[in-house]
């Protein structure tokens, strides 16, 4: 059982890498994966998908982008707890969204990783509000 669940994440991996790193500057490395996996070499396969970056990872990257400008702040004081409403928060994620599809549009297609959980967050406060 341990072995399909293992397979199983490294399956799901594998379309996230693809979806979301093909054309990208990461494309070299989403043809090693996809090699290693159609040759069954999971051991290998599990240590390069560590190469690809993670959420926080290009969260964290996007937001240093952001320094000196006002959404920076609003995030700061989201991540800090010192947001007053959710519309305040609504507006710092939608705003920090806009900034993923603009680096989207700059080439910098991997930050298509963080628009879904960005759109769920955003439809969550939408609701709360």
């Amino acid at each position: 059982m341990k072995i399909v669940n293992r397979v199983d994440e490294i399956q799901g991996k594998m379309f996230e890498v693809e979806r979301f790193f093909s054309d990208t500057k990461y494309e070299h490395l989403v043809k090693e994966a996809k090699d290693l996996y159609y040759k069954g070499a999971y051991d290998r396969l599990e240590k390069h998908l560590t190469k690809f970056p993670t959420r926080k990872e290009l969260l964290t990257a996007l937001t240093e982008t952001l320094k000196g400008k006002s959404v920076f702040d609003t995030l700061k004081r989201i991540v800090e707890g010192k947001i007053v409403n959710d519309y305040q928060a609504l507006k710092g994620l939608s705003s920090l969204y806009t900034h993923a599809c603009i680096e989207c549009e700059r080439g910098n297609k991997e930050y298509r990783l963080l628009l879904v959980d960005l759109y769920e967050r955003i439809g969550e406060l939408m609701y709360k509000a």
